[in-house]
């Protein structure tokens, strides 16, 4: 690039820009080092829905065989396995690390997780395992002459969503030439000069020294990207199913069976609030 856009440097010594530490000469000159801070994360608005599934427990029967309605308690729990996964495979070039906390999407926050510690610096996978455990408590009432079949479900989801990730740069580029150099045009000649990273980026494209995909040019700095995809899965929902039966065999042809849908938080309590 110096050569090119500068013929009379006769080169450049070093270019420094996110970690001047590997030059000496540049000890005095921190300041101007580029920076790089982490923006966000972006998920396909596109992407397709999650794969909806669920897991049961072992059904557990009550059967009531007076002539009165009974009140039993139901207690039964089941674990599903939260595994959640950021996967890294177009990462950062830009000379230093960048771990973040990158949120996870929106529907897939359904409990205290809502971020993975991540480094959008290299292609791997960053993985957060969580044994999630569901479990009720509740009365369910059986009517004369009937059995119950009670079942925990745990509805459960999976994902598959792409993702990208700005890093933001910010600060100047260290530029040691072999000769001194008027970078600004007004006669002051330098061996080295501080560059805006924006406007290295700018010359670069300008003149076609290299190629610079996966890079944004913004007004005062420069954006740099990561992509990868977000999978995994996870228990959502918890319900217990009530399938009703009549005890007397000869009325089954006349009274169809009924399943009862109880939704519930996560942690067994029901959802619905009766009112006065």
């Amino acid at each position: 690039m110096a050569r090119e856009r500068f013929p009379a440097s006769n080169g450049c010594r070093f270019t420094a820009s996110t970690d001047y530490a590997k030059q000496s000469f540049l000890n005095d000159y921190h300041r101007h080092q580029v920076g790089a801070k982490y923006r966000d994360i972006i998920y396909d608005a596109n992407a397709p829905s999650p794969v909806p599934g669920q897991v049961s427990s072992v059904a557990t029967n009550y059967r009531n065989g007076t002539a009165v309605e009974q009140t039993v308690t139901y207690k039964q729990s089941k674990t599903t396995e939260q595994d959640l996964r950021i996967s890294v495979t177009e990462s950062l070039k830009i000379g230093v690390s960048v771990e973040v906390s990158a949120e996870i999407p929106a529907v897939a926050k359904v409990s205290e997780t809502t971020s993975i510690e991540a480094s959008l610096s290299s292609t791997q996978e960053f993985t957060h395992k969580e044994t999630q455990t569901w479990s009720v408590d509740l009365p369910l009432r059986i009517p004369p002459k009937s059995v119950v079949e009670a079942t925990l479900v745990v509805g459960t989801q999976k994902y598959d969503i792409d993702w990208t990730a700005t890093v933001t740069l910010r600060g100047n580029v260290a530029i040691w030439f072999n000769e001194k150099v008027d970078l600004n045009q007004d006669g002051d000649r330098h061996w080295l000069w501080f560059v805006p990273i924006e406007q290295v980026f700018r010359d670069c494209r300008q003149h076609q020294i290299i190629d610079t995909p996966g890079y944004e040019v913004i007004a005062d700095g420069v954006n740099a990207f990561a992509s990868g995809t977000f999978s995994g899965g996870q228990g959502v929902s918890l319900n217990v199913n009530a399938d009703q039966k009549p005890l007397d065999s000869r009325q089954r042809r006349s009274v169809d069976s009924r399943t009862i849908p109880i939704p519930l938080a996560p942690n067994g309590n029901r959802v619905a609030v009766s009112g006065n």
